[in-house]
């Protein structure tokens, strides 16, 4: 088994990432997001994650 190297594209600058980083960033995935100057990889939630928490929120406004 090998093991990929760390990609150096995901090596924050010494300031952190700023907004216009992520258009110039290469093979980001889709649900990437900026916070605090870090890239957070965020999976897109399942149908059933959406469902419990708009059941959820439902419930809550009665």
């Amino acid at each position: 088994m090998t093991v990929e190297p760390f990609p150096q594209w995901l090596r924050p600058p010494p300031g952190g990432f700023v907004a216009e980083d992520l258009d110039r960033l290469p093979d980001l995935p889709p649900h990437t997001e900026l916070i605090d100057g870090s890239l957070v990889f965020v999976s897109p939630q399942a149908d059933f994650h959406m469902l419990v928490i708009s059941l959820l929120e439902n419930r809550l406004r009665l």
